[in-house]
């Protein structure tokens, strides 16, 4: 039984000014986690101007994560993170980004691929957190080689419903989008986001669900788009942000001498033992 908490990885930084009307919808609606997006164009990236021999350019090209401050009764029962998504033409431009002392301020990274190379150098060689995609990178050619790459480096899909809400036409190319990723990765690691701009577009965790299944996941998938795997999401990048540890664990018998504890944990670090 899936009893995971749920999820939404994706609201727009521009929602957060519907303040209380906001954060009492998502918790009302049960969500417990959620993700404020903020957006940078790889034309942000760009030098303004050339720079004269010796200078240099201390303009930090990742925002500062915006400060979000939550209504006093939902402190502590609302998680509030903050994610950067980039949408990235020309891969060499991520090396920018990668380098902001700012992104390490933020949670979790997503990148939003706008042509085909950018798509496969994103699954080959970079290592981001979500992989977005909008009706508008329908025309993306997937194959199950770079889906399942994608996958193995416990990078994750989202599909977001918000721009589909009040558009015909984005509904119908999100539903297309989903089942192609469907036909080349049976849906594997897809998230289901609103990508929000107001509180008005928060959906409730089971009409999400629906939205799941319109979207060609399975009954399952659709639950664990946002729950479970939004998770691991979570969990991915606290490992890339703290690091990996490993902890070992021996059975000292109860006459055991200080001098045989340590001379233990020494032949078990050698040998890379792990009980």
């Amino acid at each position: 039984m899936n009893t995971s908490p749920f999820h939404d990885l994706n609201i727009s930084s521009d929602a957060v000014g519907d303040g209380i009307k906001l954060f009492k919808r998502l918790y009302d609606f049960g969500y417990r986690t959620i993700a404020v997006n903020q957006v940078v164009d790889e034309v942000a990236t760009e030098p303004k101007g050339k720079k004269r021999k010796g200078e240099k350019n201390d303009v930090d090209i990742v925002p500062l994560p915006v400060v979000v401050d939550l209504p006093e009764e939902l402190a502590g029962r609302l998680k509030v993170l903050n994610r950067l998504t980039v949408r990235l033409s020309d891969p060499s431009q991520y090396v920018k980004v990668a380098q902001s002392e700012n992104l390490k301020k933020y949670h979790l990274l997503a990148v939003t691929p706008l042509n085909e190379n950018t798509f496969q150098h994103l699954c080959h060689t970079l290592d981001v957190d979500i992989i977005t995609l909008t009706a508008a990178e329908k025309n993306l050619r997937f194959n199950r080689k770079l889906y399942n790459l994608a996958v193995s480096k416990n990078m994750y899909f989202e599909l977001s419903y918000g721009l589909a809400l009040n558009s015909s036409t984005n509904r119908r190319d999100l539903i297309q989008l989903s089942h192609t990723l469907h036909g080349v990765g049976k849906s594997k690691n897809i998230i289901i986001t609103s990508s929000a701009t107001s509180y008005l577009q928060i959906r409730g965790p089971y009409e999400v669900m629906n939205l799941g299944l319109l979207f060609g996941l399975s009954q399952d998938q659709a639950k664990r788009a946002i729950s479970n795997l939004p998770m691991d999401v979570i969990k991915k990048r606290d490992g890339r942000r703290f690091g990996k540890n490993v902890v070992t664990v021996m059975k000292i018998d109860d006459d055991g001498s200080l001098d045989e504890i340590t001379s233990k944990a020494k032949r078990l670090k050698k040998t890379n033992e792990i009980f």
